[in-house]
């Protein structure tokens, strides 16, 4: 098990992005240090996750360009540590980000103006729904009702009294970490749901700009660097 807090936090989102991958029906490969899905991935999800932060570069660089090669979908990897420069493979740099860190902060604070609670499979339609912001959820859901099989994932729905879900966001447990992921929304719970989910283990997530800035008010700090590359559908390289 990993002790550096990048590296729980990047094993917890691997972790979670294998878990969405295995709801869609998808395969889960571990290779040179890395999560790997050699199928089409749900969008937002990538198809390779870096795990060890000193595993040999060169051999992940040259099995990430064996593996994106003319393949007939856009191929996208999430450098856990930053470190790949994935530019002279033909992929593209979507964005830059960092990992976040809280340690447990106890239930101390006031109460939201929304009510919280967790939902099950029979919700995670309209959850959706309300996530993307459209009226209905499309016919290829990004998260099938079949991901609330992993008794890791919590989806919490944020309600008021008039529009129903307003506001949500998912909590995996994995790696020793409750990894955030997903919010939306006008608040997050408060501690004392949180402390619920958490078990007093600390949170973590990846966030960038004005949202990093946000996560730091809310006492996360910055433990780390990631980045995620994307190369188009049948690039050659």
């Amino acid at each position: 098990m990993p002790t550096r807090p990048d590296m729980l936090a990047a094993a917890n989102n691997a972790a979670w992005c294998a878990a969405v991958w295995r709801a869609h029906g998808l395969a889960v490969e571990r290779q040179s240090g890395m999560l790997i899905c050699l199928a089409e991935t749900p969008r937002f999800y990538p198809n390779a996750v870096t795990l060890d932060p000193g595993h040999d570069t060169t051999e992940q660089r040259a099995l990430l360009a064996g593996l994106s090669r003319n393949v007939p979908f856009e191929f996208s990897v999430k450098d856990s540590f930053n470190s790949l420069a994935l530019g002279d493979l033909g992929f593209d740099l979507l964005f830059e980000a960092s990992w976040i860190w809280r340690e447990p902060q106890g239930t101390r604070e006031g109460r939201g103006s929304l009510a919280w609670h967790r939902i099950g499979a029979d919700q995670l339609a309209n959850w959706e729904a309300a996530w993307r912001g459209r009226v209905e959820v499309p016919t290829e859901r990004t998260f099938p009702d079949r991901l609330m099989h992993d008794d890791n994932v919590r989806v919490l729905a944020g309600v008021d009294g008039r529009s129903g879900i307003v506001a949500g966001l998912i909590a995996y447990a994995a790696a020793g970490v409750v990894g955030l992921t997903n919010a939306f929304g006008p608040e997050l719970p408060g501690p004392s749901v949180m402390a619920e989910l958490t078990s007093d283990a600390p949170l973590v997530g990846y966030e960038r700009g004005r949202a990093l800035a946000d996560s730091r008010r809310q006492g996360f700090v910055p433990v780390g660097d990631l980045a995620v590359w994307v190369k188009p559908a049948g690039a050659p390289l």
